[in-house]
């Protein structure tokens, strides 16, 4: 890897959504060892102007455990792709994709049939747990930065904290990020003695 060259992960499909174990994408083998790739991707990002993306699909539509792993040049034959436009995020190029009887090389098959959900789930999960951890420590700093100016700002001759509608709300904030907070920290201490248990390798 160089860094160069800009790159996607084609997960995400139209008819599924975030249910990534039961695609609709079909990666058929070839006798070579190559495959032929036929689906649709959806909510990609910077997939419209990527030059290389990692792509998932299965052998047999919905069947999770003949997921396969595989790489594409977005130069090949077969490869569109089109930019969503979300209003909400206008600066980042999110991909539609439509990949029809794309030839994937035995060479670029990552992960073949039965390994491609292995190959995905591997980093999926740490990867959730950061983007959680990354959302809760949002929160308490929002929290903070709140919790201060309500003590400080007053109004009618009292702190801003001190009126009903204000304090009984941070409170129930207060409660919720918290138990939220818990409930993430338990959950990565059953994950450390899951992987400590099966030796890296959770089944």
């Amino acid at each position: 890897m160089t860094g160069k060259e800009c790159g996607a992960i084609l997960i995400t499909e139209p008819e599924r959504g975030s249910d990534a174990v039961h695609q609709l994408t079909v990666t058929e083998p070839q006798e070579d060892g190559s495959l032929i790739i036929n689906g649709e991707k959806i909510y990609n990002t910077n997939s419209p102007k990527a030059k290389w993306v990692v792509g998932y699909g299965t052998a047999v539509a919905n069947e999770g455990n003949q997921m396969t792993q595989y790489l594409i040049n977005t130069s090949w034959d077969g490869w569109r792709s089109e930019r969503v436009f979300i209003p909400w995020t206008p600066k980042i190029w999110i991909g539609h994709n439509h990949l029809t009887n794309i030839r994937v090389p035995p060479e670029y098959v990552l992960g073949g049939v039965g390994k491609g959900r292995d190959h995905l789930f591997e980093g999926l999960i740490l990867e959730r747990i950061g983007i959680a951890v990354g959302n809760v420590a949002q929160a308490w700093t929002a929290l903070s930065h709140a919790f201060i100016y309500i003590n400080m700002r007053k109004q009618f001759g009292q702190e801003v904290l001190k009126f009903q509608g204000v304090g009984f709300t941070f409170a129930d904030y207060w409660a919720r990020t918290t138990n939220l907070t818990i409930g993430l920290l338990k959950f990565c201490e059953e994950y450390d003695k899951k992987m400590e248990k099966f030796g890296g390798e959770i089944p």
